[in-house]
């Protein structure tokens, strides 16, 4: 059965979503995931419409269903380049979108980081500097100069 394969934390949300639609008699559409048997977890598009036949008293549920896991990996990655510095995790929009004073703004960044991704560090540190963070660099060994 259907239900039996949804991850459970999702199965009450589709059991909504399709009783909805049995009860309105209006098309549906629903993204969830399911747990396959060697413990993947794709995710699902599943679009669809309720059916009357005059054999069934039930209503019939047709419709598609189709893997949609590497385009909602991609989104993921879209948003994560588009938000976040890839050397910090550092939410790159979060002053703007908060209008968050640069001063609460803290920083840290190891030496390891700096140092194996020197010319990315470089353009973020001085990209923040611009906004108005305040920084402090103690760097062990010679200077990298902002």
């Amino acid at each position: 059965m259907l239900f039996d394969c949804i991850v459970d934390e999702e199965r009450s949300g589709v059991k909504l979503t399709l009783d909805s639609a049995c009860a309105t008699q209006q098309p549906f559409s629903i993204n969830y995931r399911i747990v396959l048997p060697d413990g993947c977890e794709p995710i699902i598009f599943n679009l669809g419409e309720v059916v009357h036949t005059d054999q069934q008293s039930e209503p019939l549920l047709i419709g598609i269903v189709q893997d949609i896991t590497e385009l909602k990996q991609a989104e993921d990655k879209i948003d994560c380049l588009a938000f976040y510095y890839n050397l910090t995790g550092l939410a790159n929009r979060s002053l703007e979108e908060n209008e968050l004073a640069p001063c609460y703004l803290k920083l840290e960044l190891t030496e390891r980081v700096m140092m194996e991704n020197a010319d990315d560090a470089r353009g973020m540190l001085l990209e923040l500097k611009k906004r108005g963070v305040p920084l402090l660099l103690t760097i062990l060994g010679p200077d990298i100069p902002l």
